[in-house]
Parts: structure tokens; C-alpha cells; sequence
């Protein structure tokens, strides 16, 4: 097999996991953590945005938005947020955890603005879609506690902790939004556990569902270090395979070189992806981090297939 590299006009950005809710939830410092976690246990590089678009995070002119009525707020922000689009450079590319994009603006726009929820529906289909939704909740005497640690509310904070009946209104409505959305989403209810339990709840379902996980050809998987193995570790792993077991994703280095061109290079996961190999399996799963090189020399690297024992 030749030794290849591959443009990077194929890649396309891993997408954006997404924290929504009301205030008071615990939404926020629940996505901060999140993505401490994911950077800590998983060892890939994560960006926390909070409130913004991904080009820019000026994409809403405040200038303009300031002189305008609640309805023709919602109707600017929804057509900026329209104009945004996912960064395009491979060599930026990086796992996103953003806290608050479009689900915000819907909800604004219906609660304050006086939109319909089908009025909202254009928005709804063509705005850019995550990976998935974490829809924080809290219970109403929880969220009065704790707005107390803001020294000023806007007008739908106020409206949302005014009365249960108005919190449970506003609840339900943004878990209509969500709904709307038809991506995968899971609701966290943060009223009793403790800030760490919700935190592991959140990162056990991203391991779990695989969300920050992908499929790598394993044709394209190369090492540019030692490539022997362990025989009966392999054997174990196919084992396992052979079994139906799931196999934990490998590391993956997709290095981006100044002409334009990648290679994934394996760099925790030999015994598994060379399980996956004699088992005739395709695709390995993968957690991907991505780097900017100089230069690829493709004299140094070995296919996982060619791979020796010990």
C-alpha cells in the first residue's frame, strides 16, 4: 500500500456540543467543567464559548440591537445568526462546548418578542445544528437561591423567578424549542446534586454516546514511532471484539501540513486499532486532535496492517 496523504479540503469541523437553559440553573459553570473534563480525561483540546458565534463574537452589532423593540431584536439576531458559520480551517479546528446559541434566541424571541414558535420555524431549520444538547434544569425555590448572587436581572429573569407557575411556563417552553431542533438532547435537573455530580453526569454521557468520538478509516492510520505490539494483548483485544464488546477509542494526531495536506497519526491505541485490523474491521473509533506541522514525510510512518509482534 503507498504511503498517502490527504487534503485537507475533505475535513470538514467536528461540530459543537451545546449547554442550554434558564438562568440560575448552574449552566454555565456545568459547560466550563464539562470542558475541563473532556480536556483532563480525554486529552483533546476544547473551546468554551459563552453567548457568541464562532467566526466572531461581535456577530450582533450592539449599536444597532440597543435602539430596537423586543420583536425586532429577536428577528435581527436570529438573521446574524444565520450569517455564522463554523470555522473552516482544519488547522483551527478544535471540539467546541458552547454555552448558549440558537435555543436562546428562539426562546427569547417567542417570550419576549411575541413570536410564535412556528414563526421561528426558518431559523429553526437552517441555523447551524450541534452535535448535541445538554438542557440544564433547576427547581424554582433552587433558582431564587441562587439569583441572589446577581446584583441585577434582566427583564425575563425577573419574569422567569416571579411565580412557580411562570418558571414551569418557561421551562416547558424551552424544552418545546429543543424538541424542535431534532438533534439528540438530555435533560440535566441540577436542583439536588452537587455541582461535581452533574459535571460527571454530563461527561459520562459524552463517553458514553460516543459524541466527541470518530470513525477513522483504518487504511489511513499510521504511526510515526515505535509500531511492534504485544501479541497476547491483541489477541485479548479481539477477542473482545469478537465478543461484541465496544472498543475504547484511540488517540489520534491528524497533522495538517502548509500544503494543505493531513495524515492521522495513532498516538495511544496501538493494540486495539491492530485488533481492529485482524478482526477486518474498517473503522477504528477515535478521539482527534489536530496539529499544524511543516512538513509530512511519509518515509517514516507505518500503517497500522504492517505493524510487528514483539
Amino acid at each position: 500500500m503507498t504511503k498517502q496523504v490527504r487534503s485537507v479540503k475533505e475535513l470538514k469541523h467536528p461540530g459543537f456540543i451545546l449547554f442550554e437553559g434558564l438562568d440560575f440553573g448552574g449552566k454555565s459553570t456545568l459547560a466550563k467543567r464539562t470542558a475541563g473534563s473532556i480536556e483532563r480525561e480525554l486529552g483533546l483540546n476544547v473551546q468554551y464559548n459563552y453567548n457568541q458565534g464562532f467566526l466572531k463574537s461581535d456577530i450582533v452589532d450592539e449599536a444597532i440591537f440597543s435602539q430596537m423593540n423586543p420583536r425586532e431584536k429577536a428577528e435581527y439576531v436570529m438573521q446574524c445568526y444565520l450569517q455564522d458559520r463554523l470555522p473552516s480551517n482544519p488547522e483551527n479546528f478544535t471540539e467546541i462546548i458552547q454555552d448558549r446559541y440558537a435555543p436562546c434566541i428562539i426562546f427569547y424571541a417567542i417570550s419576549r418578542g411575541g413570536m410564535s414558535l412556528n414563526e421561528t420555524k426558518r431559523f429553526i431549520d437552517d441555523c447551524i445544528k450541534p452535535k448535541h444538547i445538554f438542557l440544564i434544569e433547576c427547581g424554582y425555590e433552587e433558582r431564587v437561591k441562587r439569583n441572589h448572587e446577581r446584583s441585577s436581572l434582566t427583564t425575563l429573569e425577573r419574569l422567569s423567578l416571579s411565580s412557580k407557575d411562570n418558571h414551569d411556563k418557561f421551562v416547558a417552553l424551552y424544552k418545546r424549542i429543543i424538541d424542535e431542533f431534532q438533534v439528540p438532547f438530555t435533560v440535566v435537573d441540577t436542583t439536588i446534586p452537587t455541582t461535581e455530580e452533574s459535571v460527571g453526569e454530563c461527561f459520562k454521557k459524552i463517553k458514553d454516546l460516543r459524541i466527541l468520538t470518530h470513525e477513522i478509516p483504518l487504511t489511513e492510520l499510521v504511526v510515526d514511532f515505535e509500531c511492534t505490539v504485544y501479541e497476547s494483548t491483541v489477541n485479548l483485544r479481539a477477542e473482545e471484539i469478537k465478543s461484541g464488546m465496544n472498543l475504547a477509542p484511540v488517540k489520534v494526531a491528524r497533522k495538517i501540513d502548509s500544503s494543505g495536506h493531513y495524515i492521522n497519526v495513532l498516538q495511544n491505541g496501538r493494540h486495539r486499532a491492530y485488533a481492529a485490523w485482524k478482526s477486518k474491521l474498517n473503522t477504528v473509533p477515535a478521539y482527534i486532535n489536530y496539529e499544524h506541522v511543516d512538513k509530512i514525510d511519509p518515509s517514516v510512518l507505518t500503517f497500522v496492517k504492517d505493524f510487528e509482534f514483539r
